[in-house]
């Protein structure tokens, strides 16, 4: 992370960095800091619906929380994939 954020310091135009450093925060859990950066990630690219998916991500895990919001998504995945529970 620190590494990460030292380049995105030193060239704050290199995307590569700052979307690593989006990701590592919100890999962390720490959705309060992820968030700026994926705004500025959706902001330079905004027709990548992965990036959008993790802003949106982001901004429900700081709404209800990490945990409620990942169990969430989880559900969300298992259900796409067929793994319905009856």
């Amino acid at each position: 992370l620190r590494y990460y954020q030292q380049a995105n310091m030193l060239q704050p135009e290199n995307d590569e960095a700052l979307i690593w450093v989006a990701l590592l925060y919100f890999e962390l859990e720490q959705p309060q800091q992820a968030l700026v950066y994926w705004q500025d990630v959706v902001e330079r690219q905004p027709d990548n619906p992965r990036y959008v998916t993790y802003l949106e991500r982001t901004q429900s895990q700081i709404k209800y929380g990490t945990k409620a919001s990942n169990a969430f998504y989880e559900g969300l995945e298992a259900y796409g994939n067929g793994e319905q529970q009856t």
